[in-house]
């Protein structure tokens, strides 16, 4: 174990090889991992988590959580998608030795009564009611006794740890900069309702949207069910999490917006041509490491001339340098570096293109096209798909003429084009497409629901 891995196991709790040790004199007892103690505070955090995450609901103060409680081991309790219960939650609380060991029972919940209540009508993952658990007023006292900041900061050493231990199971998906073999036998998910005879001049890009927006998602991790089926953009977006269950759209943009920011700042100075000081491109390329390690496609160091005429490339659409880079890894510099901009870049990596090429396939074919309709209005000439990239169901089989958009310029044009075209349609129609936030629609955001979407 790390020490940065140590130290973080130590500020949450958790039993680490040098013993136990608790920021709080107030701790929820683990009566099946030899009274193993957790504060309160960290109980809290994970369970704020949890139902974030896994029951899409930021009303945890009175959530009637499912113990969902099983004997079996916890990788297969995890495989087998019981995951979102508090049994699951409370294991991974739990010292390591104890994590295949039912954590809830009568004897926890006695023991725990002053910070856990007991209800019947908890709503399982597969929608009928069970037993659980609420937070008493004492539990959710302790929480808020902390400051804003203490609490911030325990929610994202919380969720770091989180995502370690999804990881230590499931292991983790990347990105491959090379074409992959076509993966027949994987199952292509079908619409769940019969998609319309679509005659010329047809808006695709409505299309596009209600298609989405009626049929089911079903979220998973690596290729293991998440929950309940979902419907709508909004709920879709709600869903949404890289790069492993548990961090989801706030965990994503805590984890960003160091890198962001700064680019950002940067990409100001390039779209009035002003030059970069040395400082400029140390930060630069910084920033990009970031965002590629988050993204898991780091290959390398990048410099500062390639990180430069990329976003020069995103933002003008040319450069000095001869052969700006572009690839599933530069697609996400020019998305983040062009965010706040009037005209931003979509990250066109595999799973986006194909949540969109799969889907206008279908809708061209019902139309009766036998070649994609390029040049036609919203349907940009070089949209394509990304074949690169595999699990879940990629890559997919397309069965038209698409042209290929992996490492080419003028097709992560063309997608950011259609993307931001799918923006202004949800936009326009807010009523039918709602989200729980009420900023409008950004790219991002429609980024996000077909990420998700293309897995």
């Amino acid at each position: 174990m790390s020490d940065n891995s140590q130290s973080a196991l130590i500020k949450l709790g958790i039993n680490t090889p040098n013993g136990s040790y608790g920021v709080s004199a107030n701790n929820i007892i683990l009566s099946q991992a030899s009274n193993h103690r957790v504060p309160v505070e960290n109980f809290v955090a994970a369970w704020i988590i949890w139902v974030e995450r896994f029951h899409l609901s930021t009303a945890w103060e009175e959530f009637h959580f499912p113990f969902d409680w099983q004997k079996e081991i916890l990788a297969i309790l995890l495989i087998g998608g019981r995951h979102s219960g508090l049994d699951a939650m409370v294991r991974f609380l739990a010292p390591p030795s104890a994590r295949n060991t039912m954590q809830i029972s009568d004897a926890f919940l006695t023991v725990n009564a002053q910070w856990l209540s007991k209800c019947d009508d908890a709503l399982s993952s597969r929608g009928n009611k069970v037993l659980g658990g609420v937070l008493t007023e004492a539990s959710i006292g302790v929480w808020k006794a902390l400051s804003q900041q203490n609490q911030d900061e325990l929610l994202k050493e919380t969720n770091q740890l989180a995502s370690d231990f999804f990881e230590t199971v499931f292991g983790i998906e990347e990105e491959v900069d090379s074409e992959e073999e076509n993966i027949s036998d994987f199952d292509i998910p079908n619409s769940d309702s019969s998609i319309p005879s679509l005659g010329s001049g047809v808006g695709w890009v409505q299309k596009f949207v209600e298609m989405v927006n009626r049929e089911r998602f079903d979220p998973q991790y690596r290729r293991k069910s998440l929950g309940s089926a979902i419907y709508g953009w909004g709920n879709r977006l709600n869903a949404y999490f890289w790069p492993t269950p548990v961090c989801g759209l706030s965990v994503t943009t805590a984890a960003l917006s160091s890198h962001t920011g700064p680019l950002q700042h940067l990409a100001n100075k390039l779209l009035v041509h002003a030059p970069w000081t040395p400082a400029d491109d140390t930060t630069a390329v910084a920033c990009a490491k970031g965002i590629f390690h988050w993204g898991r496609v780091l290959r390398g160091t990048p410099t500062a001339s390639e990180v430069r005429a990329a976003m020069e490339m995103a933002i003008h659409g040319s450069t000095e340098l001869k052969a700006p880079p572009m690839n599933s890894t530069w697609t996400k510099l020019a998305a983040f570096s062009t965010e706040h901009l009037a005209n931003p870049h979509v990250i066109w990596d595999s799973r986006v293109a194909t949540s969109v090429t799969w889907r206008l396939e279908q809708l061209f074919l019902a139309a009766g096209h036998s070649t994609v309709p390029y040049g036609s209005p919203e349907i940009p000439r070089n949209l394509g798909p990304m074949q690169v990239g595999r699990g879940g169901t990629r890559p997919r089989n397309l069965k038209l003429n698409w042209r290929n958009a992996y490492g080419r310029w003028e097709a992560q044009f063309a997608a950011s084009e259609f993307v931001r075209l799918v923006r202004d349609h949800l936009n326009a129609n807010k009523a039918i497409y709602p989200k729980h936030a009420p900023a409008p629609w950004t790219v991002r955001e429609v980024e996000q629901v077909l990420f998700m979407d293309g897995y």
